[in-house]
């Protein structure tokens, strides 16, 4: 069920940021990735759906407390590898994780075989996390510039009373629209100007500045584009992987059979 809540919104995320696109709209870098690369996630979800029947499901042995109680164990060591890399893991990196988990508690054959599907699972659902924040901050940038050239062509036309409050009319303003509306009327209009100076005199109140807002959005938008670039890289590997030779590999039987001679 949760695969199917994060296929339906990402693809309504994507079908929105195309639209953005196509009406030349800014699209932040981790949106175009998004954009470039929406097969790979519609080939993850065609994975998971045909290779994770739901009597299989039921079948693989349960957390018993912690955040993810009642959810498979499998699915408990794939978020734990996506979380603590980032996603941007590769198969030794995997086999090491899993081999260390084994010396505590050893997997099940099912939940070895589990471990492609539930790595696909989690990648889809980290992306749809990462791509609402992308949304949001397109959205948002839309919203500033036009907001933008509507303060510019008032100014233009010679219009004296436009003021932070008339042009935000309440409106929430976000690091993303801070961002952009900042640079959209820096050094265009001495009138332009006294906004952003008002701008900034609110932020001075709250003890921030502008420059510290940018930054850390700059920042912001930096570190999602690297996780949405790790994800679809991850996606692609999950789909390259050898997962018989993985198997062989982690599997605690067939390693008992080998140290066996004959």
């Amino acid at each position: 069920k949760r695969l199917t809540r994060n296929a339906a919104n990402l693809i309504t995320d994507f079908r929105l940021l195309a639209r953005a696109a196509t009406d030349g709209k800014p699209i932040i870098s981790a949106g175009e990735w998004f954009l470039d690369n929406f097969h790979i996630v519609e080939e993850q979800v065609r994975e998971v759906q045909h290779d994770l029947p739901p009597s299989f499901y039921r079948e693989l042995p349960r957390l018993m407390d912690g955040p993810l109680e009642g959810y498979p164990r499998v699915y408990g060591i794939a978020w734990a590898l996506v979380a603590h890399t980032d996603s941007a893991f590769d198969v030794e990196r995997l086999e090491r994780f899993v081999h260390a988990y084994q010396q505590v508690t050893p997997l099940k054959i099912g939940e070895l075989w589990a471990i492609a599907i539930t790595l696909r699972l989690t990648l889809v659902e980290n992306l749809r996390r990462l791509i609402e924040i992308v949304v949001a901050r397109v959205t948002d940038i839309g919203r500033a510039e036009t907001m933008a050239r509507q303060i510019l062509a008032r100014l233009a036309a010679g219009d004296e009373n436009v003021s932070i409050d008339t042009v935000l009319d309440g409106a929430t303003v976000s690091a993303a629209f801070l961002t952009r509306i900042e640079q959209r009327l820096r050094n265009q209009d001495p009138g332009a100007d006294r906004i952003i100076r008002d701008i900034e005199g609110r932020l001075a109140a709250q003890g921030l500045s502008s420059e510290g807002v940018i930054q850390e959005e700059y920042q912001a938008q930096s570190a999602d584009d690297i996780s949405v670039r790790n994800i679809i890289t991850a996606m692609r590997l999950v789909s390259n992987i050898d997962w018989p030779e993985f198997f062989e590999c982690v599997s605690l039987v067939d390693g008992a059979l080998k140290r066996h001679p004959g």
